[in-house]
């Protein structure tokens, strides 16, 4: 409820600041009936609470909101519904933050890291190996010396 210019309380529907308008995974096992009848369920809803004034503001918010949701077959019938509430919905996919933002984790050196390493030799031959101290450290190592001249 919130007070209009004029003076009238006014009635729409609320959201918290933190809510998200995700309200199920377009990946998840559910009917896709139970998908449809989630937008059903929200448009009556706007129906129900919000004044004339508002609805096409909700209806145009749970637009946007469902966009994010794409499913193929469940967005058609999403699309239906929305026709008929003359929203003419657009169905794009999104971009994902990850996509956007690349890979967050710091690169490995991997001389740095144990494990098993491989050394070629000037004869043709090849020297495998297995350190628990980091690779670096085995290859400065005073028996690397030894290795060298099998």
């Amino acid at each position: 409820m919130s007070r209009k210019a004029d003076g009238t309380l006014g009635h729409t529907v609320y959201r918290k600041r933190t809510h998200t308008d995700r309200y199920l995974n377009k990946d998840s096992n559910h009917h896709p009936g139970q998908k449809r009848d989630i937008i059903k369920t929200l448009v009556e809803r706007a129906r129900r609470i919000c004044d004339p004034e508002d609805i096409e503001k909700e209806l145009k918010h749970l637009e946007e909101a469902f966009v994010a949701m794409y499913t193929p077959k469940v967005t058609d019938r999403i699309g239906k519904l929305l026709e008929k509430e003359k929203v003419k919905p657009v169905f794009k996919p999104t971009k994902k933050i990850q996509q956007s933002h690349g890979s967050v984790k710091d690169k490995n050196d991997l001389l740095a890291t144990s494990g098993v390493y491989r050394i070629p030799c000037t004869c043709g031959q090849v020297y495998i190996g297995t350190t628990k101290r980091s690779i670096r450290s085995r290859i400065g190592d005073t028996n690397w010396g030894r290795i060298r001249t099998h």
